[in-house]
Order: structure tokens, then C-alpha cells, then sequence
């Protein structure tokens, strides 16, 4: 009975860490979902304030440049029509910047009045445990 009670506890631990990974992801997705709302709604300043990365932050001039950027790249696509989630992608560094941590890169499929579009938001854990954004990219989806 010692043994089992031992080999079903060890079968337990074994299996943490992926439920630990799944909620970490989760976190992540919601996060970068999180980031999506508010860039689709135009609150530029909350994203600036509350969801985006110390990192990031420091590679951006200024917050007004970072609000600049995103009022003229996003105001002309309108109103989100739909988004899907297309992907997850997870990694611990990032060559083009240095970067070494958990890094989550989020992409979606948003349809808009002015078109279709994939959009990946780059988010990382930071030291409070939190994702926030250390990256957006856009470009046109085929139709």
C-alpha cells in the first residue's frame, strides 16, 4: 500500500509542471487578448500605462511616440469585426533584442471594415508575474 500510495504521489508531481505551463499560457493568451481589446478600442494610453513591459518601454523614445505610432497604424482599420486566435508560440530568448525570459507570441486574425489582418502581440512574464506586451506586428491576411 506504501508503494502505490509513493508511486501515485510521484505520478502526481510528475504531471505538475505541464498544469503549470497550461495556466502559464493561458495567462499569457489572456493577456495578449487583453492587449488586443484595447488596441481594437483605441485606448492606446491604458496599454501604455498598465500593459506594457519595463522592456519595451525602454527600446520606445517617449510614451507620446508610442501613442503617435499606434493612433495612426490602427485609427484607419475601424471597429473590430472578429478576431480568431491563430497561434501561441513560446520561447525564452529573443535574438533580435536580447531578450531572455518568458516570452508568449500571441497571433490573431482580426477582420476589420478596412480589411483583414494577422496580429501577433509579444508578451513576457515580468518580475511580478504578470504579461505584458513587449511587441506588436501587423500585416494584411489574404483573403
Amino acid at each position: 500500500m506504501r508503494q502505490l500510495l509513493a508511486f501515485v504521489f510521484a505520478m502526481l508531481l510528475g504531471f505538475a509542471p505541464s498544469y503549470a505551463l497550461a495556466d502559464e499560457r493561458d495567462d499569457a493568451v489572456a493577456a495578449a487578448r487583453g492587449i488586443m481589446d484595447a488596441l481594437a478600442k483605441g485606448q492606446f494610453k491604458d496599454i501604455w500605462q498598465t500593459k506594457t513591459s519595463k522592456f519595451f518601454k525602454e527600446k520606445v523614445p517617449s510614451e507620446e511616440t508610442f501613442l503617435m505610432n499606434l493612433s495612426m497604424g490602427r485609427n484607419p482599420l475601424g471597429a473590430i469585426k472578429s478576431s480568431q486566435l491563430i497561434d501561441v508560440a513560446f520561447s525564452t530568448t529573443d535574438p533580435g533584442s536580447g531578450y531572455t525570459g518568458r516570452i508568449y507570441a500571441v497571433t490573431f486574425k482580426n477582420s476589420y471594415p478596412a480589411g483583414s489582418f494577422y496580429e501577433r502581440i509579444v508578451v513576457i512574464r515580468e518580475s511580478d508575474g504578470l504579461f505584458r506586451m513587449s511587441g506588436v506586428w501587423g500585416t494584411p491576411a489574404p483573403q
